[in-house]
């Protein structure tokens, strides 16, 4: 039996080759060549990590601000505190090395000569320098201020005044001063102004506790501002710190990047402040110095004596800053671990 092969002519595509073009090749496999967009994930592989805290937002300029108006007036508070106590030691400095003698008129008693009896005795004290007995001239001279020019002082009993320069006031006895001359003098009375050194004294430590106050109120509101902008800053990025927590981070490393952040902040705000309080007490001294001459500049200098500012403010305002960077960001740390271990 034989088997006829039927052979066909059936027209077959040739498979498309692996080197050639082809349109519904390129339709269909994607260029590789294109550029991929870049992931925003800040976490992906390959990124360089950028802080947890961002950088230049509105809070974080406001809080400079801030900090930097408390630093203004926190060493507006310092520098007066130091230009009163230094004004305190030259008063009492002043006070201290003087005292009076005073002598009453007394009916049949020649008031010269216990002037010069109550001379000697003061001489010969331990500590006293100097002795000087005013005029009865010199005497009215000082009561004219007071009862003015047209009082005939001649015929008021106006007492003498014995000046006394104490070259070291605490080696004066001025109780047996006082005996000696109640004694030996008649009308004679001892003024050492220790009555007045202590009422400076007073005046001036509650000007200075005044002063401490406000500055610790001051403190006080900076410390309070940072707590706020800590706890904002923590709530707008609940979710960078949610997957820091995920991976592993501790509340102590979190506490650290915001401290960081936080401290930088606080150092430029102090410091734009305490730049500001210097340059105004720059200002202030060439003002004072430029109105010397002034009758307002002699009135207050003879109710206040020589104000001026030491090279101790600008050193305390130059320290100042500095504890309140550091306070800003003791502040932060303390509040994001307490924020944290409450909410983990």
């Amino acid at each position: 039996m034989t088997t006829h092969l039927d052979n066909r002519n059936e027209t077959t595509a040739p498979l498309p080759s692996a080197n050639m073009p082809s349109s519904h090749q390129s339709d269909t496999v994607p260029d590789t060549t294109q550029t991929q967009p870049k992931s925003s994930n800040p976490f992906a592989i390959g990124k360089k990590p950028g802080p947890i805290v961002p950088k230049g937002t509105i809070a974080g300029h406001a809080l400079v601000l801030v900090i930097a108006i408390m630093s203004f007036l926190a060493a507006l508070t310092v520098a007066a505190v130091t230009m009163i106590s230094s004004a305190t030691r030259d008063w009492q400095s002043d006070i201290g090395r003087g005292a009076t003698i005073q002598i009453r008129q007394i009916d049949g008693i020649d008031i010269e000569s216990q002037i010069v009896k109550a001379i000697d005795i003061a001489r010969a004290s331990k500590g006293i320098e100097k002795a000087t007995a005013l005029s009865q001239s010199q005497s009215s001279a000082l009561l004219e201020p007071w009862l003015g020019l047209d009082l005939a002082f001649d015929e008021l009993p106006i007492p003498r005044l014995i000046e006394l320069d104490i070259s070291d006031p605490e080696s004066v006895d001025f109780i047996a001063l006082s005996t000696r001359l109640q004694s030996e003098v008649k009308g004679a009375i001892l003024d050492n102004h220790r009555f007045w050194v202590e009422r400076l004294r007073s005046m001036a430590e509650t000007a200075i506790l005044i002063g401490f106050t406000i500055l610790c109120l001051v403190l006080a509101a900076t410390i309070l501002t940072v707590i706020f902008a800590t706890r904002s800053a923590m709530a707008g990025n609940q979710e960078t710190i949610a997957v820091l927590h995920f991976v592993g981070a501790g509340n102590r490393f979190i506490a650290a990047e915001f401290q960081q952040k936080f401290f930088i902040l606080g150092l430029k705000g102090s410091l734009a402040g305490g730049l500001i309080a210097m340059l105004t007490f720059f200002i202030m001294q060439l003002v004072l110095s430029n109105e010397a001459a002034s009758a307002a500049a002699d009135q207050m200098q003879a109710l206040l004596g020589v104000i001026k500012l030491d090279m101790e403010a600008y050193i305390a305002t130059f320290i100042l800053t500095f504890i309140i960077a550091i306070l800003t960001a003791i502040t932060t740390r303390l509040t994001v671990i307490k924020t944290l271990s409450k909410l983990h």
